[in-house]
């Protein structure tokens, strides 16, 4: 049944207020790296539905969802839906983390120790690798995969999360309760088969190849290739285009610059064990059947099992990605198998969080923020740099501009004193206005002040040729 804890529970058995035994309709859904739900039903005006408050928690099939909405029906019997969100997704995002990334404890880190970073001085517990392997599963990162988390400002820890997860180009977000982690996959290998002949009440397939890539270019930071690492060759082949024909596609990995890093995340997608594998068909299955495990107390298959699902005596091998339960109710379980399948809403969620970064980092009247690109540039000791004509130089902190071999202007850090230098046209080039401990200083025959030539003879000022007469001040 349905147990109602306080807001501030933090285990299933703690803060315990009410058993709701009057709960019906209770559907769990869950989602591969998406959402995680409890809706359901009770009879308003009962002394058990007062106690049902928003940011109070409900047990369910032993995790804990959060109150986040109430809804009232009161089309005959007086009713009050209950919608409830997982803990992790509700909780997790109620927590501001000011920076993250971009320090040397996440450039080339382990992803799980980022996100517990990401976690730190939280309610939140990332299983540590044993704690992982004790359940069956194994964390991303425990076989030595690194990645590089660049900065990210005014951000929660579930969306560093799934920042992590999107850098890794892998990874399944394992929830219990409090307890999470970021692992290679969640599921497990099902006996289970689903087929109308037996179980089924009906079963949806569809196969697109829309999407599929045999042949990737994979490219990094600055558009940089793996040629350097291929044998001159910047593409990979699937071994799946002997079967598929070649589909060229490219893929940025962004986050990367070193050719052996980038070629290391384009290999993955072709890998076997990679559940979204870019080189095949995507095979998507939608299944209703009777979850006759249901009269133990339990589902006979769990999100990210692998099922077998029958289709005119065709056996197709996939995993749940999706689920909707009703733990209570004779309602048929309802499955998604195969990949999460990127219809509209997919791409509508994409140019969201790209719409949601345009105006965190632009002013009021559409421009780019100045303190979105606002930053610090370092350059190593040696850098330096010479344009095609070699006139305009860069070495270390001084930037000069040079003619025929002759210096014309320098700006930078000389031994650590600021230098401002222009030098004049003279065959041999002498400082004509530049800056020194005494300040700035001109030196030049003539200058020129709006119409005027002001020239130096003799210790005298000439303005046009006219001498300015000057007399001492009176005391």
């Amino acid at each position: 049944m349905i147990d109602l804890l306080e807001y501030t529970a933090h285990t299933p058995s703690e803060g315990k207020i009410e058993t709701l035994h009057d709960a019906v309709n209770a559907k769990i859904t869950s989602e591969i790296n998406g959402e995680y739900g409890l809706e359901f039903d009770y009879p308003l005006n009962t002394p058990k539905s007062q106690s049902i408050t928003i940011n109070r928690i409900c047990v369910c099939g032993g995790q804990m969802y959060r109150i986040t909405k109430l809804s009232r029906d009161s089309s005959g019997t007086e009713i009050l839906h209950v919608t409830c969100t997982h803990v992790f997704h509700c909780d997790s995002r109620n927590i501001h983390i000011q920076t993250i990334g971009g320090t040397a404890e996440t450039i080339g880190a382990n992803p799980s120790a980022i996100m517990e970073l990401a976690f730190a001085d939280s309610k939140f517990h990332v299983l540590t690798d044993a704690e992982a392997q004790e359940r069956g599963l194994q964390r991303i990162g425990a076989d030595g995969f690194l990645i590089d988390f660049e900065t990210v400002d005014k951000t929660t820890p579930y969306d560093v999360v799934k920042q992590i997860i999107t850098n890794c180009g892998k990874g399944e977000l394992y929830i219990d309760n409090y307890n999470v982690a970021i692992v290679e996959t969640i599921g497990n290998d099902s006996s289970m088969r689903i087929d109308t002949a037996r179980n089924a009440q009906n079963i949806s397939i569809e196969r697109d190849i829309s999407e599929m890539i045999t042949r990737l270019y994979p490219y990094g930071k600055d558009d940089a290739h793996i040629g350097s690492v291929n044998n001159d060759v910047q593409y990979i082949d699937s071994p799946n285009a002997a079967v598929y024909g070649v589909k060229a596609g490219y893929k940025d990995y962004s986050d990367y610059e070193e050719p052996a890093d980038i070629l290391s995340h384009a290999l993955w997608e072709f890998n076997s064990k990679n559940a979204d594998r870019i080189d095949v068909p995507d095979v998507n299955i939608t299944a209703t059947f009777i979850d006759l495990a249901k009269l133990g107390g339990h589902s006979a298959i769990h999100l990210g099992d692998a099922v077998t699902v029958v289709d005119n005596g065709n056996a197709i091998r996939e995993r749940v990605i999706k689920m909707e339960y009703y733990p209570y109710e004779p309602q048929a379980t309802t499955v998604s198998i195969g990949r999460i399948k990127k219809d509209l809403f997919f791409y509508l969620n994409q140019m969201g969080k790209g719409v949601r970064e345009y105006i965190k980092n632009s002013t009021s009247n559409g421009k780019v923020s100045a303190k979105a690109i606002a930053g610090k540039i370092e350059l190593a000791s040696d850098v330096s740099g010479v344009s095609s004509t070699g006139d305009l130089r860069l070495t270390g902190d001084v930037l000069s501009i040079q003619n025929g071999g002759y210096m014309k202007c320098r700006i930078g850090n000389v031994s650590g004193t600021f230098v401002f230098d222009i030098y004049n046209n003279a065959a041999t080039p002498e400082k004509a206005i530049y800056i020194d401990g005494g300040g700035l200083k001109i030196c030049a025959s003539s200058v020129k002040v709006g119409g005027c030539t002001v020239t130096a003879e003799n210790g005298s000022l000439y303005i046009d040729g006219k001498k300015i007469t000057v007399e001492e001040a009176s005391k």
